[in-house]
């Protein structure tokens, strides 16, 4: 879900969203409001967690694509610090 508002116009939507595989991915709401406005219904297709999203729409020949933020969501397990010696 997100919100926000334009000028005195408030607004709130709600993506259903079907995903097979795990993981989660962040999208700045302002690059999705202009495909959302114009399509009936759109599809999200994302290829990898830090790959660009893949709009597509009822729309032919419209297609939108941006790119994830990253986040640290912190609940994923923690990497351990690898650290090398290097000789001179």
């Amino acid at each position: 879900m997100f919100m926000g508002e334009v000028s005195d116009i408030s607004y709130e939507a709600v993506l259903p969203v079907e995903m097979k595989g795990v993981g989660k991915i962040a999208l700045n709401r302002d690059y999705l409001l202009p495909p959302a406005s114009i399509f009936s219904e759109m599809e999200l297709q994302v290829t990898h967690l830090s790959a660009p999203v893949k709009i597509i729409g009822d729309l032919q020949g419209v297609l939108v694509v941006i790119m994830p933020i990253h986040v640290q969501w912190g609940d994923e397990p923690k990497e351990e610090l690898k650290t090398s010696l290097v000789q001179c």
